[in-house]
């Protein structure tokens, strides 16, 4: 029975995968009748509450799953969902629980973790971690350190060296050099738990960053609006199939609004990626996240799917249009079309699983 119970359990991930949530969740149902106290197939019933945003079924789930085998897994999943739902509180608290997965973080400094100490005269490191877009997000927090006596050392990857040192109070290095001596360090998703500052409307709000002085400078036409496209993001990010769109949907928009195309997310390093048909070519080439920057800048407007482009360009305070499935990442919530963390950005969502027609339907009409 378990071996059965665990292979329709896997079954059911791959199905739910595939946006079969009905099939899937008879597939879990089966494998439960066979496996009733199994914490992986509760948590994963759990799971497919919160992709069809059913929060009421799944916190029951999370419960039994958590009662059945506690694991960091577990928790941080309900975190996630907790805050998808707007549950800030436990939210946070149980989204620490992340740190406590394997390979969480690129360093961990050997000082103690910062838990609300007093930092008079001392020295903080604030570590990045997950991706580039969590970092813009939550480099916001810096704000809260200004009445402390308390030197911040913002440890971040190479890409958003020359963006941070412009924008953060403190010295900022890579995740790659020697980390300097310090006296407590925090991951930066801990720090609204830590600081207290559990809702986004109590956070330092957007915008927070502008242009540092040493980035390219794009000399964009100015004969026609100039529109941004980001259809595609990190192809590491466990949902990226989610939130990526196949560039032919967007042909709709192109036919309709027939303005100057930008695409900020091409052209990072890369001299050799040709532009797609109608993009006008970048020049220079994007280095890092401060030529981004400064190229988002000079648009008219941004329209992107869940990526770093759209934390940046709302802690720029550009407008924007956010393309989001069904199911979105945590910090964009269930509904709505306004961003509590970035007052420039409209939420356009999906209004079924993989509904992305409606949604480019929807940015034609706002544009």
């Amino acid at each position: 029975g378990a071996s059965k119970a665990q292979a329709l359990n896997t079954l059911g991930l791959a199905v739910a995968r595939q946006g079969k949530f009905e099939a899937a969740a008879k597939v879990f149902a089966e494998a439960q009748q066979l496996a009733p106290n199994d914490p992986d197939i509760l948590g994963n019933m759990a799971n497919l509450a919160v992709d069809q945003l059913k929060f009421d079924e799944a916190w029951p789930l999370f419960a039994a799953a958590r009662a059945a085998g506690e694991s960091p897994t577990l928790r941080y999943h309900e975190g996630m969902a907790r805050l998808l739902a707007g549950d800030y509180a436990e939210g946070w608290a149980l989204a620490e629980a992340r740190l406590e997965l394997p390979n969480a973080l690129r360093v961990r400094p050997s000082c103690p973790m910062w838990k609300g100490e007093n930092l008079q005269g001392k020295k903080l490191l604030l570590v990045a971690e997950q991706g580039y877009g969590d970092t813009i997000q939550l480099c916001r927090y810096g704000k809260c350190f200004e009445n402390m006596d308390v030197t911040l050392i913002w440890v971040v990857r190479e890409p958003l060296r020359r963006l941070l040192e412009a924008n953060v109070a403190g010295h900022v290095v890579t995740d790659t050099d020697a980390l300097p001596d310090a006296h407590f360090w925090s991951p930066l998703m801990s720090l609204p738990l830590v600081l207290g500052v559990l809702r986004p409307e109590e956070s330092p709000a957007a915008p927070y960053l502008r242009v540092p002085d040493g980035a390219a400078k794009y000399n964009l036409p100015n004969d026609t609006r100039i529109v941004g496209i980001v259809w595609t993001g990190s192809p590491t990010h466990e949902r990226d199939r989610e939130r990526s769109i196949p560039l032919e949907m967007f042909q709709p928009l192109f036919d309709k609004i027939p303005v100057n195309y930008v695409a900020p997310a091409l052209g990072l390093d890369d001299d050799n990626v040709p532009m797609p048909k109608p993009f006008l070519p970048i020049t220079p080439a994007l280095k890092d996240f401060a030529d981004t920057a400064s190229l988002l800048n000079s648009l008219d407007v941004l329209v992107t799917v869940d990526t770093a482009a759209a934390h940046l360009a709302g802690a720029l305070g550009i407008r924007t249009f956010l393309l989001l499935p069904f199911c979105p990442d945590w910090r964009w919530g269930a509904s709505g079309t306004v961003s509590p963390w970035y007052s420039s950005v409209t939420l356009l969502r999906q209004p079924r699983y993989g509904d992305w027609e409606s949604v480019i339907g929807d940015v034609i009409t706002q544009l």
